[in-house]
């Protein structure tokens, strides 16, 4: 990348999937995604170790850079904030982690949300299902924020739930309702089959 090049800066646009506007942030385009969610969590108020940015659809990585992502629309980039779920499975103690407290708890030994925090997401109707997840044997994801399943190009679902870890929603392409069951924390597993080869059983990437 030139001099010029790393020189220029972007206007970051952080949203929600909802499209609600969370955060505008300015910052130089050779910067680390790092210094963006540094920003993030003090205009937004999201932990860096809750938040997952999204840019196009494609995970950004805490360690490239900026301009590794695009394109800008006029110098604007637009970046989507997930939160992670309030629990992250550990086998030891892997350091601390701003806004998670490392303990045995329900869910079994890693980090839990802190309560302040916890009250926080439920604040914003977070759901037990929020994440990305992996759902396509070529690694493929496919987002659920705040009750509805985003399941790309513009289509979207609501959830309904039905009983303790299950929901139902509608199905892309016409294919009526289907339902799923939340196995332990990180799997999603789905009853008969899904369009377009999708993976009956979804695991949780963030």
């Amino acid at each position: 990348m030139s001099e010029a090049a790393a020189s220029l800066h972007v206007q970051v646009v952080v949203t929600s999937l909802s499209g609600e506007e969370r955060a505008v942030i300015n910052k130089p385009s050779d910067q680390d995604v790092s210094a963006l969610q540094n920003d993030i969590a003090r205009e937004e108020g999201t932990p860096v170790w809750q938040q997952q940015l999204l840019c196009g659809g494609i995970p950004m990585a805490g360690a490239s850079k900026l301009s590794e992502y695009g394109p800008c629309d006029e110098g604007r980039m637009y970046v989507t904030l997930l939160r992670r779920s309030t629990f992250s499975p550990a086998s030891g103690f892997e350091g601390s982690r701003p806004g998670y407290s490392f303990k045995t708890g329900e869910h079994g030994l890693g980090y839990y949300m802190d309560d302040y925090e916890e009250r926080r997401a439920a604040a914003v109707d977070a759901q037990p299902y929020d994440g990305c997840w992996l759902v396509h044997p070529d690694e493929s994801t496919i987002v659920i924020e705040d009750g509805t399943v985003f399941w790309g190009d513009g289509a979207t679902s609501a959830i309904s739930a039905v009983a303790p870890g299950t929901f139902t929603t509608t199905l892309p392409e016409r294919r009526g309702t289907g339902a799923a069951q939340l196995v332990g924390h990180n799997q999603l597993t789905w009853e008969g089959t899904l369009p377009g080869g999708l993976l009956q059983d979804w695991t949780r990437r963030v």
